[in-house]
Formats: C-alpha cells, structure tokens, sequence
C-alpha cells in the first residue's frame, strides 16, 4: 500500500506521522501534533467506538499511574516547607510529563494501526532525522555560516545525547525491518534503508554522545544474544555467541589497557628535576596540580615568562586572554604541550607546529582530538575527567565529572526522603537546598540536578512512589506480551538504558519520544503480525 492511499485512508495515521517526524527536530512541531490529534480525537465522532476501546483496555489504568503519582507528588513537598509546597516547578513538571497521560488515552482509543502504517511512522521519524544529521554534519565540517565551540553544538534542534538515541531508535528499528520483514519490503527499501544505516552509525560517532554510543553497543550485544538464541541450528548459535564474547572481551579489553595505559603515569623525584630552561631561568614545579595529560604531569616544568613571550609571537591570540572557546588560554596552552611530553617554557612552545598552534587557539587542551573522525578523544576525556574526580579535583567545567558530583548529592537527598521523596516539582529545589548549604564545590552555573531518571524519580516520589511507576510502565506490557510485536522493545530498552545517565523524561523531547514510541507498540498496535 502505497503512502498516499494511507495518507487518505485514515488522517490519524498521518497525525501520527507528523508526530513521528517532529520529535528529532522541534520540540514546538511535538506540541503542535499532540494538539492535531487531540483535535482530530474531538473531531472524528464515533465515541461509542471511542469509549469501548477504551473501557475494554485493562492495560491502559496501570499506564496512567504514571502521572497519576506526579499528581499525588503535589499534595506533600519538603523544599520549601509547607502545603502544596511550590505551584511553579510543580505545574511545569505537569506540563512536561502531560505526554505521558494524553498520548496513551488518545492513541489507545483509535484502531489498530496496520504493519505499512507503523513502517511509514518509522520511515517518517528517520527521514527527519536523516535531514538533521545532514544539517549537523555540514555545520561540523564548517560548510555553513554557524560558528561552533564544541561537537555537542552541531545538534541545532535538540540535545546532541537526544539524537544519538534518536539514531539508535533509527537504526535498530530499520536493521529490524531489513533483517525481519525484509518481504514486506521493495526493491528500493532493501538498498536504500542499509545505506542510511551506514551513514546513521557514522554520524554517531560523529556526534560522540557517550550515551547514545553506550546505548548501541548495549543494545547490539543483546540483539545478538537473542539472534543465538533464537537461530534455527547449533552452528549458528555457537557463531553469534562466539561473536557476542569476542565483541565483549574485546571492548573490556581494550578500554581496560587504555585505562590502564592513561593511569600509567610518569613518575618523578622533586630532588631530580631539571631546575632551569635551556636559557637558563627557573622553572616552578606545582607538586600540587593533578592533571594529568597522556600520563605526563601538567604541573611540571614550567615558566611563565617564556611562555608568555614565546607564544605572543607565534599566535594573535594573547597569553593572558582566553581561547575561541572562552577557557583560559594559557591553562589550554599548558595542558595540549604536557600532552605532546614538552615542557612548559619557550623551547616547548617553538616546537608547536602551525596546526598545533590553531588548535590551542581553538581551545583543545590536547593533541588527541585531532582525530576528529574517532572516538578515541571523547574516550580520552571521560577517563581524564573521572580519573580527575575520585583524586578530589574540582569537577566544575568537565560534564562526566559533574554527573558523579550530581549523582552523589542525589543519594544524599534520597537517604533523607526514602518512602516518599520530596514531592512534584521539588527535585532541583532539594538539589538547591544542598547547595546553598556549600555541600559541594559547583559553581552556580553547573548546580544541576541528578541527570538519572531513576534516581530523580526516586528523590521525586521516593521508593512507593518509583514502585508505583515501575507497575505502571511494566503491567501493560506482561498483560500484552503476546501481542507486542519485537520493534517494541528496540525504543523501550534505549529508553530504559538513556535513563542511566540522562533525565530523559524530564525534557519535553525525551518525555514525547518515550510516550509515544511506548503507546504506539503497546496500545496501537496489538497485532503480532506487525
């Protein structure tokens, strides 16, 4: 059945295309469809047939608990004291999490969508993707007027870690209809879907959202789990699960050598170290400064006089001033020489190639994000920035650092409010409360909340309020497993894995796309077939 046929046989398919289609690219396009469907819902009349397929849904009440504990969540609040606590915070988490109540009930009280209906929705949700990672790579390559400070900035709709999930949603779900469904499929689909799976997986590793990597692996190792299980003989299964140990082994092993390889640090004796530059003045040694730059110490031979000199002459940029990027040069300067093993004075700075030099004014702090096209870069920033951390530097300015810091202040405020949290709207305020009270060394720009879904839940309704949640999102699921066709689980799993290390329902974009990809498998859908 072709699109257009589709697109005049049932105008709520086309809503949900739109939907589908505006969640990786404008949070205002989300919004707006919600109101067409709503509106179309009003509309379209037949509320006998509306309200049996509601009334007969027993799944549907368990879904609902999910914002029916944001609403219990308003009638208690610990930060500030009092009853009903504050409205603001309330009433906007409300209207963040309304997804959760409206897409459910309207997406349950219309028919069933059939398989060429749900693999348009798809087609539509990835081809507005696809545009968005074509718009984000011409601006990473510099083939557009918009100036960019970091990676992270290419994503000009929404958050970078929201599309790398995106792109995992994309790509799981057209591997599947590729691998699976490949006979309802055209010629044309059979080339064309494998060539933007390439080209998503690129731009993946392009965006370098450690999340939305993690994601993949993750949920590459289980596709390949379920393959060997499922495969038709022996042969087979000893293959994927061969191949699933070597994936696994290989990865642990060669993160846990670069790991080790970063901690393999150079060791020194203060007594030993060279007192003078070539031209003969004094070098200071911080014994205090714990960075560490490709396992040489950034604190270590340096003068600030020859540094200074050195690098006015060689770059238009000013010592003193700060880099493209708004960081503090000379702490940039320093950091990117200690990475290429040269001391910090004017004989270190005279060995910087040209490039070396730009991509110090450009505000890299170290040779190895050269490799624009790798991961190895990013890898190389987590392992600085925990390492950072658990020796007690100041985690503010490094984003992994500043999760851990987020995390632990979060399991303070729970072990405070362990039953019954703290009450809607009140997650950032308890995050406040700890640091007005100086219990953690984030500057005020960095003073965030806990970037865990779980624990934010948690913090928010406590342990009956996240058990509440938990039956809410799980029941329907048990009452319709029989039905649930397998591309369910592809979004559910990269849901449930972003929520690690994300608020993901705590965004208008990551509540919609959860909603919806949870309510069109589980109550728009139930034909095994599809």
């Amino acid at each position: 059945m072709t699109i257009i046929k589709l697109i005049k046989q049932e105008p709520y398919f086309l809503i949900l295309a739109l939907l589908a289609a505006t969640i990786p690219v404008s949070t205002f396009g989300m919004s707006v469809s919600q109101f067409f469907l709503l509106f179309y819902f009003l509309g379209s009349g037949k509320w006998n047939e509306k309200w049996n397929r509601l009334r007969n849904n027993k799944a549907l009440p368990f879904m609902l608990l999910v914002y029916a504990v944001h609403l219990v969540g308003l009638l208690y609040t610990t930060y500030p004291e009092g009853f009903f606590g504050n409205y603001y915070t309330a009433l906007d988490d409300l209207r963040i999490k309304l997804p959760l109540l409206i897409l459910p009930v309207l997406i349950a009280a219309f028919p069933p969508l059939t398989f060429h209906q749900i693999k348009w929705i798809i087609y539509a949700f990835s081809l507005s993707l696809l545009i968005s990672s074509f718009i984000s790579t011409a601006v990473y390559l510099g083939l557009t007027p918009i100036q960019i400070d970091e990676t992270r900035d290419i994503s000009l709709f929404v958050s970078h870690i929201r599309v790398s999930l995106f792109v995992d949603i994309a790509f799981f779900l057209g591997l599947y209809l590729v691998l699976i469904k490949r006979n309802y499929l055209s010629k044309t689909e059979k080339w064309l879907i494998p060539v933007i799976l390439a080209w998503f997986l690129f731009f993946l590793i392009l965006l370098k959202a450690f999340t939305g990597i993690f994601v993949f692996a993750v949920i590459a190792g289980l596709g390949i789990l379920l393959w060997s299980l499922r495969a038709s003989s022996l042969r087979r299964r000893l293959l994927a699960i061969s191949l699933l140990i070597l994936l696994i082994f290989s990865s642990f092993g060669w993160f846990a050598h670069y790991v080790t390889q970063y901690r393999d640090f150079d060791g020194y004796q203060p007594e030993k170290l060279d007192p003078f530059t070539a031209n003969g003045r004094p070098y200071s040694h911080d014994f205090s400064n714990l960075q560490v730059e490709n396992q040489h110490w950034v604190g270590l031979y340096h003068n600030e006089e020859e540094l200074r000199n050195e690098w006015n002459r060689r770059s238009k940029l000013p010592y003193d001033g700060p880099d493209l990027r708004g960081n503090n040069l000379r702490q940039t300067l320093q950091r990117y020489l200690t990475g290429l093993n040269l001391r910090k004075d004017s004989l270190g700075v005279v060995q910087l190639s040209e490039d070396d030099i730009s991509m110090i004014e450009q505000g890299y702090a170290n040779p190895i994000y050269k490799k624009r096209f790798s991961l190895l870069p990013r890898i190389y920033e987590i392992v600085w920035e925990v390492d950072l951390y658990l020796r007690g530097a100041n985690p503010n300015g490094h984003s992994v650092a500043q999760r851990m810091e987020y995390g632990r202040l979060g399991w303070l405020i729970l072990r405070e409010n362990f039953w019954f949290g703290v009450g809607t709207g009140d997650v950032y305020l308890a995050y406040r409360a700890l640091y007005d009270q100086n219990e953690s060394p984030l500057r005020g720009s960095n003073q965030r909340r806990a970037h865990n879904q779980y624990l934010s839940f948690l913090i928010a309704f406590g342990l009956v309020g996240f058990s509440f949640i938990s039956i809410g999102v799980l029941v329907p699921i048990f009452m319709f497993y029989k039905h649930i066709n397998f591309m369910f689980y592809i979004p559910f799993a990269i849901a449930l894995l972003s929520m690690i290390n994300e608020d993901t329902l705590e965004t208008q974009a990551g509540v919609t796309f959860v909603a919806f990809f949870y309510s069109l498998f589980v109550f728009g859908c139930k034909q095994k077939s599809v």
